[in-house]
């Protein structure tokens, strides 16, 4: 399910594609899954929920924000809880709405709530005629437990995120423009709870791949 209010689109004859609206944006799924019924082992529920909104303030540039949560009821695999949503390399693409310090399948959880903060500065910072990065800041942050069904998760080691995943970065877009896409760098750094011995583990550094015609 997706509601977006008051949302534009641009219909031409071989094409329709969204203008967007200036209200946040829902999306709301929900699995089922049954027992010995079309080869199926396991009874459960899943409700996941996602609200974003993206905003323009004058002078300061553009602000995206995204909530997202997740509920499981009833005892599935490890493989199939919450996994924390991490895109950990030492230094990779960036990913919008992931979390670019935890490593792949590092937390599990049967419910959780994440949020992500990125504003971009545009060109407001700085620029001259021929050079004008975009100066992003990120924040990110979730919560989550393995409430239930923990026993049945064994020889598997894993972490929970009850007492909450904190990172923050800043990316600089637009450092070479390539016509067709524009390459950026950035770094982003894991602290709280869940940060790692050296300041090193708990970094990670990001370029980033912008299409002039993505917002």
């Amino acid at each position: 399910f997706r509601f977006a209010f008051r949302e534009e689109f641009l219909v031409t004859k071989r094409a329709r594609v969204s203008l967007g609206t200036k209200y946040p944006i829902v999306r709301f799924q929900y699995t089922r899954g049954f027992d010995n019924f079309l080869r199926g082992d396991y009874n459960y529920n899943r409700f996941d929920l996602r609200v974003s909104h993206s905003f323009y303030t004058r002078y300061l540039g553009r602000t995206y924000l995204e909530a997202r949560g997740g509920l499981i009821q009833g005892s599935i695999p490890y493989s199939n809880l919450y996994n924390g949503n991490g895109s950990f390399r030492q230094f990779t693409v960036y990913t919008p709405s992931s979390f670019s310090t935890m490593r792949m399948n590092e937390f599990v959880s049967d419910r959780y709530v994440s949020f992500f903060f990125v504003h971009n500065f545009g060109s407001l910072l700085f620029r001259t005629k021929r050079f004008r990065p975009e100066f992003l800041i990120a924040t990110h942050a979730a919560l989550g437990n393995l409430v239930k069904n923990r026993e049945n998760h064994f020889n598997v080691e894993y972490n929970t995120l009850e007492h909450g995943y904190f990172e923050s970065g800043l990316l600089i877009n637009n450092l070479l423009d390539l016509n067709f896409f524009s390459l950026g760098v950035g770094a982003f750094y894991r602290y709280g709870a869940y940060s790692l011995a050296t300041p090193w583990e708990n970094m990670a550094l990001k370029f980033s791949i912008v299409l002039p015609f993505y917002d």
